[in-house]
């Protein structure tokens, strides 16, 4: 005979494995254009990023460049009077391009975020201390960190916004939208843009794929020249470089004759 505790055990396996799933959350995103062609007249792009999140979430949106190395040099006083380099820094996992974009401003923490900072330290530019990487180490890492973000950000390729969109909720479901505006000076290669549904702090869900960018025409012609066929460049490097001397000669100094 089945004893009244085994039977409430296997009444409350039963009723686990009766009872309804709970559905997962899930996000959705795309993007438009699925490709960005650099030409000559190349002058800056946008992409459209657009999808659905969970009704309760914020959501941040990211694009990553490809990462590099950097050597930088450290300048200083020598005895206190001249300007020289005192060091060579090398700075590893470098991204070329780092977007980020949130529903809300990063500095506000939700009353849940485990972060000190919120969404900032998890996803944010503040995210990129734990990618990059310093030698040799200095007391001064931190200092040389955030100068680093203000060259790029100065360049345009580093950008920290909060101007995601939302739309209509439907069904515990609701739309969201960005724009990531893209800078003229833009590398070729593979970036990769992500979504993240945040609720209290934890990332819910999230979403990525990868954008492709790559030289079209002329740019593209002159970038297989300089790789694949490096004699032919440098003599029409040198070429170019004559003609535009003899052309710079003619028009502001033809006819004065030699002095």
């Amino acid at each position: 005979m089945i004893s009244r505790k085994a039977f409430t055990v296997m009444f409350l396996l039963v009723a686990v494995c009766c009872s309804p799933a709970v559905a997962a959350d899930t996000l959705v995103m795309n993007i438009d254009p699925a490709a960005i062609p650099i030409g000559a007249t190349y002058d800056g792009s946008t992409v459209r990023v657009f999808g659905e999140a969970p009704e309760d979430c914020d959501v941040v949106i990211r694009m990553v460049g490809e990462t590099h190395d950097l050597t930088m040099k450290q300048k200083g006083k020598v005895f206190g009077l001249l300007w020289m380099n005192l060091n060579t820094l090398k700075m590893h996992n470098v991204p070329s391009f780092f977007y980020v974009d949130a529903s809300r401003p990063f500095e506000e923490a939700a009353p849940c975020d485990p972060a000190p900072h919120g969404l900032s330290d998890m996803l944010g530019m503040k995210s990129l201390g734990r990618i990059i990487q310093i030698e040799p180490k200095t007391a001064e890492d931190g200092l040389l960190f955030q100068e680093l973000l203000k060259l790029k950000e100065h360049e345009k390729l580093y950008r920290q916004l909060s101007n995601v969109r939302f739309g209509t909720a439907e069904n515990g479901k609701k739309s969201f939208e960005a724009n990531i505006d893209l800078p003229p000076n833009l590398s070729a290669g593979q970036y990769k843009v992500e979504a993240y549904a945040v609720r209290n702090g934890q990332i819910a869900a999230h979403a990525d794929t990868q954008l492709g960018v790559s030289f079209a025409g002329f740019p593209k012609l002159l970038a297989n020249v300089a790789f694949q066929h490096a004699l032919i460049y440098g003599l029409m490097s040198v070429i170019i470089a004559l003609v535009a001397g003899l052309l710079t000669g003619l028009v502001f100094g033809g006819g004065k004759g030699a002095h």
